[in-house]
């Protein structure tokens, strides 16, 4: 797998990650009326509800399915890892670093760079395009 090919398929798996996390955050909730659980994971005063248990089987299903994208992740960024601390310093390749390697969304890596969200998806354009041609 080329290295334009192992980002995208990282892009793919960081965007799944980021709507697996977020339904996990959302479903910690619990079901609805269901907002104080034990720390058994069983909702307080309310049994061994159907819904209830319904939420954790969702919740344990996303947590598995992001452990599977994060174990691929890994073996991806080893990948890349290289070519992008090959990049001359300056900002492609702080933001490469920031995205491919710390696995930050792009809205995160634009705020620690100090960047505007549109400059910091042209920094890492740029920067995958001098990764392909090696400069």
């Amino acid at each position: 797998m080329s290295v334009e090919e192992t980002l995208a398929r990282m892009r793919l798996l960081l965007a799944r990650r980021s709507a697996v996390t977020r339904r996990l955050a959302a479903g910690a909730g619990g079901p609805d009326g269901v907002r104080s659980p034990r720390l058994d994971g069983m909702p307080r005063g309310h049994g061994a509800r159907g819904d209830a248990l319904a939420v954790l089987g969702r919740m344990e299903a996303l947590a598995a399915e992001c452990a599977e994208i994060e174990d691929e992740l890994r073996e991806l960024t080893a990948r890349v890892e290289g070519p992008i601390l090959a990049l001359p310093p300056g900002p492609h390749r702080l933001v490469m670093r920031l995205r491919y390697l710390d696995w930050r969304a792009v809205s995160d890596v634009a705020n620690g760079a100090g960047y505007e969200r549109r400059y910091t998806y042209k920094l890492l354009e740029e920067g995958e395009r001098r990764m392909r041609e090696g400069i």
